[in-house]
């Protein structure tokens, strides 16, 4: 037992002996400023700051050693695309820049004098109108004729919303309509591309403008008459022909009806961002509905389906109206009118309760088609032998 104990407490003296040696060979080549275990590590020799930025895919500095060699491998496609790269038109900065050269050729388009649109003396004022809506369609419509990023969408709504509204929804414009159709059609890509922030806050000063550009503030023609003497539900207006005031090209009317489509996809689900324009909206729908164009007509359709679908419980007091204004689509000449007319009604009975439903039921009624006849039977003379 004796013997394992010395020979176990050798064995250790030894192992601390040799730490302790190997200790001190540490300490002593180490610096004295630094902890025992911590070795200075010796930098890598930097290569040069032109070298390794060609290396790594930059540029060498002009009129630098290593310039030649960038220039020799490099190709003029590669250098087109490195340029493109440093000047991006997709920032905000560059967008802004860009914009500030486009406003005034909106407003200038908005502002075009009548002579030199529609009435003006040959070879003088047309040509000059032509060139103007051709500057206007080639430089806003081919940059946001797609979707952009909201970042994007909201800078170019800060420059251009108000010149846009004035040049597609100021009834006093005399732009030339593919002028109005390329404003319409910038202005509802922005507004579907923007954020929600600059949405809500271009929604109450787009609306009104869309509502006297088709002249659907009083469709019932009751605005200022008492409440006795207005005239009962089947003796209003079914059809809007030739209003004063209202858009005539029908190509304009049905890409404003698409920017209405598009407000309305963008407030299903915010029932708090409708409440606050909801009446000029649902006379915006069922002037749509009331239009006497058929494809405004199915759009004004496809309108009313979307809002009584997302916004039903807002609509209780509106849905004899809708109904009512899509019950003239019962009696189209197409098909497909009369199928979305159909819809639209059923989608406003959704809205309403049995009070009102009740109200929807009575005009379909009246719009019913009438008793007819067969020809055989209305032509054959029947003669009762009491009358002979």
């Amino acid at each position: 037992m004796s013997n394992n104990v010395d020979a176990i407490w050798a064995e250790m003296k030894e192992e601390a002996k040799s730490a302790s040696q190997r200790a001190q060979r540490i300490g002593q080549a180490s610096d004295g400023s630094l902890p025992v275990f911590r070795r200075k590590r010796e930098k890598k020799p930097q290569r040069a700051k032109e070298l390794s930025f060609w290396t790594n895919g930059g540029t060498a500095a002009e009129g630098s050693t290593d310039r030649f060699l960038y220039e020799e491998f490099t190709t003029d496609k590669e250098s087109e695309n490195r340029a493109i790269d440093n000047h991006r038109a997709d920032t905000v900065v560059a967008l802004t820049d860009w914009l500030r050269t486009s406003v005034p050729l909106v407003l200038r388009a908005a502002e075009e004098a009548k002579s030199y649109s529609e009435v003006a003396p040959p070879g003088q004022g047309l040509p000059r109108a032509t060139e103007l809506d051709k500057q206007l369609r080639e430089k806003l419509l081919s940059r946001f004729k797609d979707s952009i990023a909201p970042d994007l969408a909201d800078a170019a709504l800060e420059f251009l919303l108000r010149p846009l509204v004035r040049l597609s929804l100021n009834p006093d414009t005399f732009a030339r309509d593919t002028s109005r159709l390329a404003a319409c059609e910038v202005l509802k890509n922005l507004l579907s591309s923007c954020g929600d922030a600059h949405f809500v806050t271009a929604l109450p000063y787009v609306v009104p403008h869309i509502v006297i550009r088709l002249n659907c503030g009083d469709l019932d023609g009751v605005a200022g008459v008492p409440e006795k003497t207005r005239p009962s539900p089947e003796q209003k207006p079914q059809q809007m022909a030739h209003a004063d005031g209202r858009e005539l090209c029908e190509e304009v009317r049905e890409q404003i009806a698409d920017l209405i489509i598009c407000l309305l996809g963008r407030v299903s689900g915010k029932p708090t961002v409708l409440v606050q324009s909801i009446d000029e909206i649902v006379s915006l729908v069922r002037g749509l509905m009331l239009d006497d164009f058929g494809k405004i007509k199915l759009i004004g359709c496809e309108a009313c389906e979307v809002l009584c679908d997302a916004h039903a419980p807002l609509l209780l007091h509106f849905g004899e109206a809708m109904a009512r204004s899509a019950s003239s689509c019962l009696t189209h000449n197409h098909m497909q009118v009369r199928i979305a007319g159909l819809r639209a009604v059923t989608a406003c009975l959704k809205t309403t309760t049995w009070k009102h439903s009740f109200d929807i039921i009575a005009h379909l009624t009246a719009w019913s088609d009438p008793n007819q006849v067969s020809s055989a039977i209305s032509s054959h003379q029947y003669e009762h032998p009491r009358c002979q």
